[in-house]
């Protein structure tokens, strides 16, 4: 078993793009166990922290897309190698409602 946390801080830059910053921390709360675990338990953990991107993808039928891609630098690691790792995630789900348009404001004097 493991518990795991992630979080991301982003900002858009337009309408369907955002940028930021995306962290985790990872820690193995059980130890290895099987034929190979002959060195024992081995837990694991790791805090790893680097850039993320996503992409807003407008399709048909009231349907939207989401592409996220982000890159961790690990940090700190204990009992796990050290290195970089991408992910990426693509959803597909309704698309937000649009806006009402404003009623202009009229003033009588």
């Amino acid at each position: 078993m493991d518990f795991h946390v992630d979080r991301a801080a982003s900002q858009f830059v337009s309408k369907n793009v955002h940028i930021g910053i995306a962290g985790y921390f990872f820690q193995q709360l059980t130890g290895d166990s099987g034929p190979g675990a002959k060195l024992g338990g081995f837990r694991g953990q790791a805090v790893g922290i680097g850039p993320q991107i996503g992409f807003m993808i407008p399709m048909s039928d009231g349907y939207q897309g989401y592409l996220n891609v982000r890159g961790y630098k690990d940090l700190e690691v204990e009992n796990r190698p050290k290195s970089w790792s991408t992910w990426v995630t693509f959803s597909v789900s309704p698309a937000a409602p649009t806006p009402a348009a404003a009623k202009p404001i009229v003033r009588k004097y």
